[in-house]
């Protein structure tokens, strides 16, 4: 655990469902005594792993009397209301890096609706931003940055309490993944590989952020040993970049 430092602390922490921001909710809960909201914007779309984390931390928050707000559908608008891999089946819609429209509707846009609901600036929110990163998001609340916290001490953080290390967070058809971590999905989560491999060619569109190659191409002649990267624990999420 690090010390008691002076900090920027607000009432509200956007969580990720990752290792920043699970390391950042240890910190304030157990070292500043923070009671806040510590949201979560459920797109339908993240890995498995993430869901179950979401679980375990919730049972250790649990203990301080605090709980994680899941901000669900009913926080999204229109056609927007179905999960994230319903909209891409139904309207043949693909995350684009370039619009960004899955960010704004399913994490910006239903976050900030339940913050306006619960009397929250959503513009106050905290954010899990390491160190090493202290060049991303300059405009927000970064207290992992104030403190000179790295992702690595973030993930030392996490086991001081006796907790394992979530996996990378992000959506499994988040088009800023990097090609390792689409072998990965095609090796662990071979029904949600074929589902955007579907996607792709029903629709013509790719989710790979160069548009030229589609994922079956992308991950084609490439064997067991060459699907790990273990730098892809240091790579951050990118989507609300």
């Amino acid at each position: 655990m690090s010390g008691i430092r002076a900090v920027t602390i607000t009432n509200l922490l956007a969580y990720g469902g990752g290792v920043n921001s699970t390391a950042l909710a240890i910190l304030l809960v157990s070292d500043y005594g923070w009671r806040g909201r510590i949201v979560f914007a459920d797109t339908g779309a993240e890995y498995p792993e993430t869901y179950d984390f979401i679980g375990i931390l919730s049972r250790w928050l649990s203990e301080y009397g605090m709980s994680i707000d899941i901000v669900g559908s009913e926080f999204r608008s229109e056609k927007f209301k179905l999960s994230l891999p319903q909209l891409m089946d139904i309207y043949g819609m693909v995350p684009s890096v370039r619009q960004r429209w899955c960010t704004t509707e399913y994490k910006i846009a239903p976050f900030t609706k339940w913050c306006r609901q619960h009397g929250l600036d959503p513009n106050s929110a905290m954010v899990g931003i390491a160190y090493d990163e202290a060049h991303r998001r300059k405009d927000k609340i970064r207290p992992l940055v104030e403190m000179g916290i790295t992702r690595d001490q973030c993930a030392q953080i996490i086991r001081s309490v006796g907790l394992p290390v979530p996996r990378k967070s992000g959506c499994f058809c988040c088009p800023f993944q990097s090609r390792s971590q689409w072998l990965a999905l095609r090796r662990m989560y071979p029904d949600r590989f074929a589902f955007l491999v579907w996607i792709e060619s029903r629709t013509g569109l790719k989710f790979h952020p160069d548009g030229e190659l589609f994922l079956s191409q992308i991950t084609a002649n490439y064997g067991q040993t060459e699907m790990f990267d273990f730098s892809e624990f240091y790579r951050p999420c990118m989507c609300r970049d």
